[in-house]
């Protein structure tokens, strides 16, 4: 589900950092069915201080064709960024841009021959935009560890729409020899729950950085179908 799809690219590389300005790391996307690696996340996250402002990701696969590319600036709400991805392949197009308020454009574009479709969202708070899930989380950090369900609006600019969302605390468990908290991130609706499996990250406990994902990923394969994914962020170098 396109809804769905939109989840992946918003907790991808979005983690913690010291006074640099500038953070550049890859990670590997395996797929669940055979752990064959799809294709290489590389990600590049401006800093002002130890605050994100900007984040670049390209997608390449496994013959280092740029898929995808994703940028969000974060310089006005870390939960609400401006964001745009570009499909390459098929020119698609989707964003989103917080304006005045509560208001949200968002538009897309489903291939080179189409056309750009926009629209005006008045979304009541709490709302988040693509990677602003993981700054959400950590502002409900205390709230997930003590196993309350977290509900929030998530804007999806691919059904120029949001939808209801939540997250609980599933387990604690330990990914590449660090502690973490695995988080459930499903949609809120208890029939659309039936047909998309729950989005599993894992979040490190000491510094709340992104160790691990598993589920739908933000990449089609050759039949324009997403794939089922699990990507390890404690080896950075690809």
């Amino acid at each position: 589900m396109k809804i769905l799809t939109i989840i992946i690219m918003s907790l991808m590389g979005i983690n913690g950092a010291d006074t640099t300005s500038v953070k550049i790391y890859t990670s590997r996307a395996m797929d669940l069915k055979n752990d064959k690696l799809i294709y290489r996340e590389f990600h590049e996250e401006k800093f002002a201080g130890d605050r994100i402002v900007k984040s670049i990701t390209k997608y390449k696969d496994t013959q280092n064709n740029v898929l995808s590319e994703r940028i969000m600036d974060f310089a006005d709400d870390l939960t609400k960024p401006k964001f745009v991805l570009n499909d390459f392949r098929s020119g698609y197009i989707e964003g989103a841009e917080p304006l005045s308020g509560n208001n949200v454009r968002v538009y897309t574009r489903e291939n080179f021959d189409g056309r750009l479709e926009e629209k005006i969202l008045k979304v009541n708070s709490p709302f988040v935009i693509d990677g602003g899930l993981t700054y959400f989380f950590r502002e409900n950090w205390e709230d997930l560890l003590k196993g309350k369900t977290v509900e929030f609006n998530f804007i999806t600019p691919a059904k120029l729409d949001y939808f209801r969302f939540r997250v609980s605390k599933n387990s604690i468990i330990e990914v590449g020899g660090r502690k973490g908290l695995q988080i459930k991130l499903e949609i809120n609706s208890f029939i659309l729950r039936a047909f998309v499996d729950p989005i599993l990250i894992t979040y490190a406990l000491d510094n709340k950085e992104i160790l691990h994902y598993k589920g739908i990923s933000n990449v089609n394969d050759e039949n324009g179908k997403s794939y089922s994914v699990e990507i390890d962020f404690t080896n950075k170098n690809g």
